[in-house]
């Protein structure tokens, strides 16, 4: 619905709670992230936790740290904000 949007001509306030509904979420973080670059103010990234919490010890090694915090799984947010 917003794929042809001019984000340099949008004022961030008519974005105000509106949601971004698109079948996977690459589409939105990507138009979500067009968004932030318009908006004010300083930028603070927060990045989650990646530790493997196991009881062994070889779980850690089964999938690279990279590949983890690539994934966007629904209802998480991503690995960095």
């Amino acid at each position: 619905m917003y794929s042809d949007i001019d984000f340099s001509s949008v004022i961030p306030q008519e974005l105000e709670g509106r949601d971004i509904l698109t079948v996977n979420n690459e589409p939105s973080m990507e138009i979500n992230n067009k968004v932030l670059e318009f908006i004010p103010g300083y930028e603070t990234v927060y990045k989650a936790v990646d530790m493997i919490m196991s009881e062994d010890p070889q779980d850690q090694f089964t999938f690279p740290e990279e590949f983890l915090n690539s994934l966007t799984p629904p209802g998480l947010p991503p690995y960095e904000l």
